[in-house]
């Protein structure tokens, strides 16, 4: 039945369930967007909350994350920038790191008595994410070393 053919009656009918199917279809965009709002919340949390430092370092930019235990770890971070030891040797990553199957490095680092294990990787050309896990007795480094 072609639309000259219906009824005003038929037309309104048809108008209503396509509003209703409108209405319908943006319920649920906005139940899939506060979805996935709620995961990106959920997903950001790790870094945060991690009992472990955790740093970010722009290549452009120099320091662009720290979480609450790196703040606490280093106090000083914040006014020492790419200055402070824990991320001092970091930009020559984005270099030793920019080949296809390298990614990832480790690197033992000692700030203020303590030793730090880094673990730094390219998360993209122009980031890398630090994660410095606390290795302070040189039993714990000897520990971390073996294979």
């Amino acid at each position: 039945m072609k639309n000259e053919d219906k009824t005003k009656a038929e037309l309104i009918k048809d108008l209503k369930t396509l509003r209703k199917k409108r209405e319908k279809s943006a319920v649920n965009n906005i139940t899939e967007r506060k979805q996935a709002e709620e995961k990106v919340n959920w997903l950001a949390s790790f870094p945060i909350l991690n009992t472990t430092p955790v740093l970010e370092i722009d290549r452009k930019k120099g320091l662009t994350f720290t979480n609450a235990s790196a703040k606490k770890l280093f106090p000083d971070l914040e006014a020492k920038q790419m200055d402070h030891p824990i991320v001092a040797r970091a930009m020559k990553y984005f270099t030793e790191l920019n080949a296809p199957t390298v990614t990832h490095d480790d690197e033992e680092i000692e700030v203020n008595g303590h030793w730090y294990l880094q673990e730094i990787f390219l998360v993209s050309l122009n980031q890398l994410r630090i994660y410095a896990f606390d290795i302070r007795t040189e039993a714990g480094r000897r520990k971390n070393q073996a294979p």
